[in-house]
């Protein structure tokens, strides 16, 4: 961690996120990011011109963080995305730098504010919660394992009656145009077990992203018990639409 470094991303995954912010984790016992230190790069450069030969897979692994940033902080983002995926899944090079510009002035805001995720940061765990154990347990990649995590998020919201219904299908509709998941690929109560090991879990509770719309987020803490009984309503309620 004394050791002065600068980042160079070459993917859109990490453009957009895992660049920014000075995290650096490492995973143990196949549980994601257990141990880590925060050490701040000297400089970040990136550069949409790196990300023209990514798999299209890669591009929409870093589309998912774009769309989480807009989530829990500026819903003018997510209004973009629904407006040029076309371009943006063409990798237009100016729409990438939007998304690219954007996402890097969202989350350093957040990271200026509380560098060390004792409040605010948690924030950005928005889709991470299930989407660590849907990495772990159904052999998705990151970001698609975020998209169906934030899903899965918006879902539970608005069973609370956090989110407007309207507004879940919205971003249900954003991942789908995106080309990510938002279904489970496993029942998500399974996963709320795996949940358990979460590094953000303190003894019972656990702090969780809820939305209150697209573009607006809190953290609160829920006792892990009560996490269960509604994730087994939200799918209970999925499997009836079905």
């Amino acid at each position: 961690r004394g050791v002065p470094f600068g980042l160079i991303p070459t993917t859109l995954l990490a453009q957009v996120d895992a660049a920014v912010g000075g995290k650096n984790g490492v995973n143990l016992r196949g549980y994601k990011n257990m141990i880590g230190v925060f050490s701040q790069p000297r400089f970040v450069l990136c550069d949409v011109n790196l990300l023209g030969t990514l798999p299209h897979r890669e591009i929409r692994n870093g589309l998912a963080e774009v769309v989480k940033h807009g989530a829990i902080a500026d819903g003018k983002l997510i209004g973009f995305l629904e407006t040029h995926g076309r371009e943006i899944l063409n990798r237009s090079p100016d729409a990438l730098e939007r998304l690219v510009t954007d996402s890097i002035r969202i989350k350093a805001a957040v990271v200026n504010r509380d560098e060390r995720e004792r409040g605010e940061r948690r924030l950005l765990n928005f889709g991470h919660t299930f989407g660590h154990a849907l990495e772990r347990e159904g052999g998705l990649s990151h970001g698609e394992a975020v998209a169906v995590g934030m899903a899965i998020a918006a879902g539970l919201s608005a069973t609370r009656g956090l989110l407007a219904p309207p507004e879940c299908r919205r971003l249900y509709d954003l991942l789908r145009d995106l080309g990510l998941p938002f279904r489970p690929p496993m029942d998500p109560e399974n996963l709320v077990r795996q949940i358990a090991k979460d590094k953000k879990r303190r003894g019972d509770y656990l702090y969780f992203v809820w939305l209150h719309r697209l573009g607006e987020a809190v953290v609160e803490p829920i006792n892990y018990h009560e996490l269960e009984e509604i994730t087994h309503m939200w799918w209970q309620g999925v499997l009836h639409e079905s």
